[in-house]
């Protein structure tokens, strides 16, 4: 029997409210920390019996037109083709898209002054997504990726009336912002690991020069604040280290560590620390966007800002996914720890969609190529403690 999934939080969307990346990514993540979505609400409470039976009618009533909502939105993504995977989003994308857009129905930026409220309109669309987010271990959201598609299916399904506006300045926004931001967030949690991570694989390849972290270097001679705090973790991590690479005492382990010229650990507060930088700041200027509203005259915002944010982080993104690879495979000769083989192409990205897609294959695969590192600074970690207690019940024999 499959049960629901645990909510641990609530979103809070509507007038006045601000939504971060990180609540998007909590209402679509598969993880342990996830999250419904409410609208606020400045409605006060019922003062007597009367009124509190009042409100319960209308919430029942309420229910059922949202329990109806959601069959047909079901039934009509059920039967929609989306194509190709390129143009289908996934149900992470998919649900961050539906909360965007009730977020900003919410705040009558789509549907002002009609017959149903912008309330009544978000609400529909908040049922439908804490379906999909409590009833994620059996239902699956199937979007495309093409504003008009996307529309069609909200026509379709009658969730939202007809709007020009909608499908011409907000879906067009919303999409690939939904899209890009999710994984944006998600390499941003990677991010924060990746330094420790690389201990990990300086312990078990080695690094011949034990000055190669030293605060001269990176504090002194290059003080970029990325370069020195990706520096400084390694030499905390890596102080009192017992690997006999990174203790070349004697001449036997000197001889047996790798050329520092060669090794993918030597250059890690290079790379880490302004890709971490990067994709920090990106994750701070794209939540802003994500609260941005457009004038009132209705005229879309221009999205070169969003472009060249996403272009940042995957460069980023793309920087420590091939560091990650390179000291994954380093001096493996029995295994090859399970990473995919190619990181995403920069040739072709000449649209938000491209970009956003290249981002959740990235975010994606860091995600694998971190695991598979860990895995080999695991065994070999493994096979130094066998060995260490094993001389040790030597000796004491």
């Amino acid at each position: 029997m499959i049960t629901p999934t645990p909510i641990t939080r609530t979103v809070i969307i509507g007038k006045g409210r601000r939504i971060t990346i990180r609540e998007l990514v909590s209402i679509s993540s598969s993880d342990d920390e996830r999250a419904t979505v409410e609208l606020f609400s400045v409605c006060p409470p019922p003062v007597d019996a009367a009124a509190q039976s009042l409100k319960d009618a209308e919430d029942a009533e309420l229910e059922t037109k949202h329990a109806a909502s959601l069959l047909r939105f079901t039934d009509v993504c059920a039967n929609v083709n989306v194509g190709s995977s390129l143009t289908r989003m996934g149900n992470d994308c998919g649900l961050a898209s539906l909360t965007l857009l009730a977020h900003y129905i919410s705040q009558d930026r789509y549907y002002p002054n009609k017959d149903q409220s912008s309330d009544e309109l978000a609400s529909s669309l908040v049922y439908i997504i804490n379906h999909y987010v409590t009833h994620s271990e059996t239902a699956d959201l199937v979007l495309p990726s093409n504003s008009e598609s996307f529309y069609q299916i909200l026509i379709s399904a009658k969730i939202l009336p007809p709007n020009s506006t909608l499908l011409t300045v907000a879906l067009p926004r919303i999409l690939p912002l939904a899209m890009g931001v999710m994984s944006v967030g998600k390499l941003h949690t990677l991010s924060k690991g990746v330094d420790a991570i690389s201990a990990l694989s300086v312990e078990r390849i080695g690094v011949a020069d034990p000055k190669a972290y030293d605060s001269v270097l990176f504090d002194t001679l290059r003080p970029h604040r990325g370069l020195i705090r990706s520096a400084s973790v390694l030499r905390v991590i890596l102080e009192g280290s017992k690997s006999p690479a990174n203790n070349a005492t004697s001449q036997e382990n000197k001889e047996s560590c790798v050329d520092t010229a060669g090794s993918p650990v030597v250059s890690i507060p290079s790379i880490h620390g302004y890709a971490i930088d990067a994709i920090a700041a990106s994750y701070k200027t794209l939540e802003l966007e994500l609260n941005c509203c457009e004038s009132l005259n209705g005229q879309a915002l221009d999205m070169t800002l969003v472009g060249l944010n996403y272009s940042q982080v995957l460069n980023a993104g793309v920087a420590l996914l091939d560091a990650s690879r390179d000291r994954s495979v380093w001096n493996l000769s029995d295994e090859t720890p399970d990473v995919t083989t190619a990181a995403p192409s920069m040739t072709e990205l000449n649209s938000l969609a491209s970009l956003a897609s290249n981002l959740y294959e990235t975010s994606r695969d860091l995600h694998s190529s971190l695991v598979a590192e860990i895995k080999a600074a695991y065994s070999y970690i493994q096979t130094q403690s066998a060995q260490a207690i094993l001389l040790q019940t030597k000796k004491a024999d």
